[in-house]
C-alpha cells in the first residue's frame, strides 16, 4: 500500500508538473501574441503619425508659398504706387527747380 500511495503522489506531482508546463506555454504564447499585436499597432500608429506629419508639412509649405506670393504682389503694388507718387513729385520738383533757377539767374 505504501508503494501505491507513493505512486499516486508521484502521478499527482507529474500531472501537476505537466499542467504547470502547459500553463507556462500558454502564457508564453499569449505574451508573444500580445507582443506581436503591440508591434503591429505601433507600426500602424507610426505610419498614421508619419502621414499626418507629411500632410501638415505640405499644408505649411503651401501656406508659405501663398504668403510669399501675397508678399510679392503687395511689394509690386507698393513699388508701382511709389513709382507713381515719385513721378508726380519729380515733375513738381523739376518745375520748382526751374522756377528757382529762373528767379535767381533771370530769363
Amino acid at each position: 500500500m505504501a508503494k501505491s500511495t507513493l505512486e499516486v503522489i508521484q502521478a499527482i506531482e507529474d500531472r501537476a508538473a505537466t499542467i504547470d508546463q502547459e500553463y507556462k506555454k500558454q502564457i508564453e504564447e499569449l505574451e508573444e501574441r500580445q507582443r506581436e499585436r503591440l508591434e503591429s499597432e505601433t507600426a500602424l500608429l507610426n505610419t498614421e503619425h508619419e502621414q499626418s506629419l507629411n500632410e501638415f508639412k505640405e499644408q505649411l509649405e503651401q501656406e508659405l508659398e501663398d504668403a510669399k506670393a501675397a508678399l510679392a504682389k503687395t511689394q509690386a503694388q507698393y513699388k508701382e504706387q511709389t513709382d507713381d507718387a515719385m513721378t508726380g513729385l519729380r515733375d513738381e520738383l523739376i518745375h520748382n527747380i526751374v522756377i528757382e533757377v529762373v528767379n535767381k539767374y533771370g530769363n
